[in-house]
């Protein structure tokens, strides 16, 4: 060997590679630095990982740091660092093993990378891509052994709760649903059963093709894996025995109502609304009539707006729904935020937020909202529901959330998205003349 290999040889043995597999720390540092940059949108949150991962060998990530990174649920906003982690979770995957399984099921947070939703068919593009992944973990191997595992399946339910817009013959082709059904079993761990309110959306949805008889096998088969999940926490009364574990014991709850629900069957449209009672209302909501359930308001139009003040989308909504109630606040019209206790309140003061604490202190999160109501200038009535503003009757899983119910108590919009109020004004007026009430004599612009 010459004395110039001799060397470079040397160096190679004591210089550190510019890109090294990464360490926990690097990890850790990369995940903080993504969470710091969050107030930035997403080209700040996407910066932030490419800064962090600069002199990362990503080829080479492990698993387990790869879920530590997932867990932020942040991919979406940093295509930087998550098409690489794409990339070395499709070569993990093609282990035929429970890790194999482990990360077919991760990739599912990075299917839609790249993907470009924005035109007419953005929906219907984004649900085949997810079904598209979905079907992928469902051939593996080792699947089914791994949802036998703790914690595994969120990924999976989750993701399968968003294919309702897929093509159907696709999903018919393939057998989508039919597979994921025959998972759905009573030694599901506890975790994966928490995210089995997800697969309700399709069965629930026309579009994706589902039989009634398949439909009714699932549902018998998610209220099994339900029940046998509460008797496992040994729940009473709804309370879980480990108050660690009250927030996934409150979602299997939630899935067991839904599952049982005119939702979940395909039946709520046009069909009766579902109660809700309230636990308080903002003063004079109703002005002097006494309310204190959904069907006292039967004679007119409500619109239902399922909020909560820690939800951002649902705050930019309210511009929109502040032009609602101006328009019908002279007619047999309510427009009604709904939301339920949340141990917390998220107060906002300009561009100030602070959440407080309100665990086991209904009053106070109450009082706290006459002041959030006056600060964000909400013109319309606000309630507090005894149930989950995720009300697994209506199918909620996602806010802000808007149910219209017709003067008859019958529900007949659900699952609309407050942006283009004109577009619920629309409906509103609609309903307004069907039931040969006053309307206003334009159309809203």
């Amino acid at each position: 060997m010459n004395n110039l290999a001799a060397i470079v040889l040397a160096c190679s043995l004591v210089l550190p590679s510019a890109h090294a597999q990464p360490t926990d720390e690097q990890i850790t540092n990369l995940v903080t630095k993504m969470q710091e940059a969050g107030n930035a949108g997403p080209d700040g949150i996407d910066a932030a990982a490419q800064a962090a991962m600069a002199n990362m060998k990503l080829d080479e990530i492990t698993l387990a740091q790869i879920a530590t990174i997932a867990q932020t649920r942040m991919l979406d906003y940093a295509p930087t660092l998550a098409k690489p982690i794409a990339a070395r979770l499709e070569a993990l995957a093609q282990d035929k093993t429970i890790a194999g399984a482990a990360a077919a099921e991760l990739s599912l947070q990075t299917a839609t990378v790249g993907l470009d939703t924005q035109g007419p068919d953005g929906a219907t593009v984004y649900a085949n891509a997810i079904a598209a992944r979905v079907n992928q973990v469902l051939d593996h191997p080792a699947l089914a052994e791994h949802l036998r595992t703790p914690k595994a399946g969120r990924n999976l339910f989750v993701a399968a709760g968003m294919i309702a817009d897929a093509d159907a013959a696709t999903l018919a082709k393939n057998n989508t649903i039919e597979k994921l059904s025959a998972l759905i079993t009573t030694d599901l761990n506890t975790e994966g059963t928490a995210a089995l309110g997800a697969l309700i959306d399709p069965m629930a949805s026309a579009e994706a093709g589902v039989s009634p008889a398949l439909r009714l096998q699932t549902l018998e088969r998610i209220q099994a894996a339900s029940s046998a999940a509460l008797a496992r926490e040994n729940v009473t009364d709804g309370k879980a025995a480990d108050p660690a574990r009250q927030r996934l014991v409150t979602r299997i709850n939630d899935t067991l109502t839904m599952s049982k629900s005119a939702f979940a069957r395909g039946e709520l449209i046009n069909g009766p609304a579902p109660e809700i009672s309230f636990t308080w209302s903002s003063p004079n909501a109703f002005g002097s009539s006494a309310v204190t359930k959904l069907s006292d308001l039967k004679g007119k139009v409500v619109l239902i707006d399922f909020w909560a003040t820690w939800c951002g989308p649902c705050i930019r909504a309210f511009p929109s729904v502040r032009e609602l109630q101006a328009r019908y606040k002279d007619y047999d019209v309510v427009i009604l935020g709904v939301t339920s206790l949340q141990g917390s309140h998220t107060q906002r003061k300009g561009d100030q937020r602070a959440k407080i604490d309100t665990t086991d202190n209904p009053a106070r999160e109450y009082e706290l909202m006459n002041e959030f109501i006056t600060d964000m200038e909400m013109t319309w009535p606000v309630a507090f529901s005894s149930a989950n503003v995720f009300n697994p009757e209506y199918g909620v899983r996602g806010i802000p959330h808007l149910a219209l119910i017709d003067p008859a108590g019958k529900v007949r919009f659900n699952a609309l998205r407050p942006g283009n109020p004109a577009e619920e004004a629309e409906k509103i007026d609609a309903l307004l003349k069907e039931f040969k009430l006053k309307a206003p004599p334009a159309p809203m612009e």
